[in-house]
């Protein structure tokens, strides 16, 4: 039998199943007609009596690094690491033995901001708090606060990203060929410089009539906590 773990700060759980969820739509010929949804991981752990991920789910609480360790089931092979950054947890049961009224074990759907698998970039969403240069140097450096205070960003905080069409709708994944907005949260940054990676998206972007290279919008002031950018989608060139 495999084994694998569950690591939370310091809280740590053995993993009795787990099965990775990724949708994409396909057309004729099943052909792929979008980029495919998000990664969710299904996950079924032995629990125990601390309300742990019941205060998590109840309080919106993201986390920022949930490691999901498994080893391999050959001698002297490297088993699966998934480091999952800025986790929220979208979906969590907890079943109790009716004899005792203890908790047996819990059920959960996490997904992450941004994930990695043994080091290797897997996916990055537009609402991640870190940056990914940050965590490639560093892996282990993900507290939010931590990544600003290396950034040289001092007590700012940037809460939170996303975007919003025409109609202000918050959106996961824009059109080509649309505008929308991209709404950004911050914390005591005024007045400072900011850049952001959109590289998760394969739509190209342009800002006040500029193409992005490489998806990434630099050095954009803030001057307000809550701001609007407006930005242009197009077709990713090749």
């Amino acid at each position: 039998m495999i084994k694998g773990k569950l690591i939370d700060d310091c809280y740590e759980y053995r993993i009795l199943r787990m099965n990775i969820e990724v949708n994409q739509k396909l057309g004729m010929n099943n052909i792929p007609v979008c980029e495919p949804d998000h990664i969710k991981y299904h996950l079924e752990v032995e629990s125990d009596r601390h309300p742990h991920f019941l205060y998590c789910i109840s309080q919106t609480v993201r986390r920022d690094l949930i490691q999901l360790k498994f080893e391999s089931p050959r001698l002297g092979e490297k088993g699966r690491v998934f480091n999952l950054y800025d986790c929220i947890v979208p979906k969590f049961e907890e079943e109790y033995s009716h004899n005792t009224g203890e908790p047996l074990k819990m059920k959960l759907t996490l997904v992450a901001g941004m994930s990695y698998l043994n080091g290797e970039f897997m996916e990055r969403l537009i609402w991640c708090r870190f940056n990914r240069d940050l965590i490639d140097k560093n892996p282990m450096v993900f507290t939010r606060e931590r990544a600003l205070e290396v950034m040289g960003e001092g007590e700012g905080k940037i809460r939170d990203c996303y975007f919003e069409d025409e109609e202000g709708k918050r959106i996961n994944k824009p059109k080509k060929n649309q505008l929308v907005n991209l709404v950004i949260h911050t914390t005591n940054m005024a007045g400072k410089l900011l850049s952001v990676d959109l590289s998760d998206d394969k739509t190209d972007y342009e800002y006040d009539g500029t193409y992005l290279e490489n998806d990434l919008l630099e050095n954009i002031k803030v001057v307000t906590d809550t701001m609007r950018i407006e930005l242009k989608t197009l077709k990713q060139r090749k």
